[in-house]
């Protein structure tokens, strides 16, 4: 934990709001500067630290234009200090589109995002979305496979569960929807094949799956408006898919 901080860091820290400073304290500040060396190409820490084994296996494995990255090695829950890890670079991508005045440096991203002091199921829901994201955008390239995704297997507790299956069909439930929505009847043979690239959770198709009691909560969905609720953003998408599957699944 950071017990020792630099003396640039102590300067930023004196001027940082109280919640910033909180936010600094939780974490190892050997993974915020893993972030920036990989943002700025810096030599900052030595990425062979077996530290930042679980980071360099991801990145790794989202390169796969496959389903391996829906092993339980990626599908537990990573330590705090990977989630922030993994919840600072997604917000430089989200930066690294902005032009002019409106793009910030690493720094101030990554300052600014410790001040929001996201909490540790924001960053999951993160986490997940960018795992089945990378399942949406590979579908072309994905064989038809057997993937039965055994939550309780993940040392996951119910809201963590839910967040994980929510964040699936935030991804794939959305294109089930699209193509029951979109040139009826014909795209319904698509989502047929897209189906057989989705994994069951427990045993069961997404469309039969149950969602379990669970802790709302609050999160960034879009970098322009203020953080919003997961349960009204997310749960919508999963009904929708599963009307999109209905509509579709005699056709």
């Amino acid at each position: 934990m950071l017990s020792i901080l630099s003396c640039e860091v102590k300067k930023e820290i004196s001027t940082a709001s109280k919640s910033e400073t909180k936010a600094l304290l939780k974490y190892d500040k050997d993974y915020i500067d893993y972030i920036k060396q990989k943002w700025d190409n810096t030599n900052m820490v030595d990425l062979e630290n077996t530290k930042f084994q679980f980071q360099e296996s991801f990145r790794k494995t989202l390169s796969n234009k496959d389903e391996s990255i829906l092993s339980n090695e990626f599908l537990a829950k990573p330590s705090s200090n990977d989630l922030l890890a993994h919840y600072l670079d997604t917000k430089l991508q989200w930066n690294s589109f902005n032009r002019g005045t409106n793009k910030k440096t690493t720094e101030e991203v990554i300052q600014a995002t410790l001040r929001e002091s996201p909490t540790e199921h924001e960053m999951l829901a993160f986490y997940y979305k960018s795992i089945f994201a990378h399942i949406l955008n590979n579908q072309r390239n994905i064989e038809p496979y057997e993937k039965n995704i055994e939550l309780g297997k993940l040392n996951l507790d119910n809201t963590q569960q839910t967040i994980l299956f929510l964040s699936a069909m935030k991804m794939l439930g959305g294109q089930i929807y699209s193509y029951s929505n979109t040139r009826f009847p014909e795209n319904c043979h698509r989502q047929h094949q897209f189906l057989k690239k989705i994994p069951k959770f427990n045993g069961k198709e997404f469309y039969e799956y149950r969602l379990l009691a669970y802790q709302d909560f609050k999160l960034k969905l879009d970098k322009r408006y203020p953080k919003q609720s997961f349960k009204e953003n997310y749960e919508p998408v999963f009904y929708n898919a599963i009307e999109g599957y209905e509509k579709c699944k005699n056709k």
